[in-house]
């Protein structure tokens, strides 16, 4: 601290102190504050106000020169706002990306996303975000862990998930909520377990084509509705009310079609993976393309839309 500035005009003469040219009994330190260097509060001393106001940051105090809790201290607010600093904290200064890799738009889960983050091998240098809402804890209450139906379930949406993400990474633009991609993406297939699907390990009464709506009534029992929408919005490249009378399929009478960028992204990811065979292997476009076409041009139309948005 330069104890030779120049104090503020004001109407209190400057008399000889302990600090020359400061005033002995007025309000104006060195920096404009209120609180003198002879009142007690200089921070340099251990006081508590320092030269902008707040506790000092410096000794330990509350408060730093920006506002909020001390970071350096373990105080909860870092320089740049937000809640946690990176000494032990779950959020970088970014506001949630990864704080070993900056890849995800929050810290990466050490249970199902070692693919993203080349830290993976290092599970110690970064924490869960427990606030955040985790998508296999959802799963679990519905499916019985390592069941045929729970691994096909979990494999699958990991896989659209990623492919969901690569897409929205690679679109800054269209300001993608990437947070929502990552958990509506690993819960958009969770109604499957109440159609009838012997071959994914599913034995509900229902068709298979319901899991959409029937995924949307579970999430919406957790409390989750806009992850409810991807439910059922998903199918194919969406369903409208026309085509479920037209072609009399086994759904309320609605529009289920993808209406949002995440639910957008996350529907066209889906289209590049299959549950029933070859689980793992992402499908061409023209294998894609040729599904598509049983079901009519303005399925294959759609597809090709999202092709020129997304890719």
């Amino acid at each position: 601290m330069n104890h030779n500035s120049t104090t503020p005009t004001g109407t209190m003469a400057l008399v000889a102190g302990p600090h020359p040219g400061v005033t002995t009994g007025g309000d104006r330190p060195l920096r404009g504050g209120q609180t003198p260097l002879t009142g007690g509060d200089c921070p340099l001393s251990g006081g508590q106000t320092p030269l902008i106001g707040g506790d000092c940051p410096l000794s330990g105090g509350q408060t730093p020169l920006t506002g909020g809790d001390c970071p350096l201290s373990g105080g909860q607010t870092p320089l740049t706002g937000g809640d946690r600093p990176l000494s032990s904290g779950r959020t970088s200064l970014t506001g949630g990306d990864c704080p070993l890799c900056g890849v995800e738009n929050r810290p990466h889960d050490k249970r199902y996303w070692p693919q993203y983050c080349k830290y993976f091998e290092q599970p110690t240098n970064f924490t869960t975000n427990t606030e955040t809402m985790e998508p296999l804890e959802i799963i679990d209450r519905y499916y019985k862990k390592n069941s045929k139906a729970y691994n096909i379930l979990v494999t699958h949406s990991q896989l659209v998930t990623k492919k969901a993400l690569w897409i929205a990474r690679r679109h800054p633009e269209l300001n993608p909520d990437t947070e929502f991609i990552e958990e509506a993406g690993m819960l958009h297939d969770i109604g499957i377990i109440k159609t009838h699907a012997p071959d994914l390990g599913c034995f509900g009464e229902l068709p298979y084509l319901c899991h959409g709506y029937l995924g949307r009534e579970m999430l919406e029992a957790e409390g989750l509705n806009d992850h409810a929408l991807v439910c059922e919005r998903h199918t194919g490249v969406g369903i409208t009310a026309e085509e479920v009378v037209k072609n009399k399929l086994p759904l309320p009478e609605r529009d289920f079609v993808p209406e949002s960028v995440e639910e957008q992204i996350i529907c066209f990811a889906d289209k590049f993976f299959s549950k029933s065979k070859d689980l793992k292997k992402e499908k061409s476009l023209t294998e894609i393309r040729n599904s598509m076409g049983r079901f009519g041009q303005r399925n294959i139309d759609r597809f090709d839309e999202w092709c020129e948005l997304f890719l």
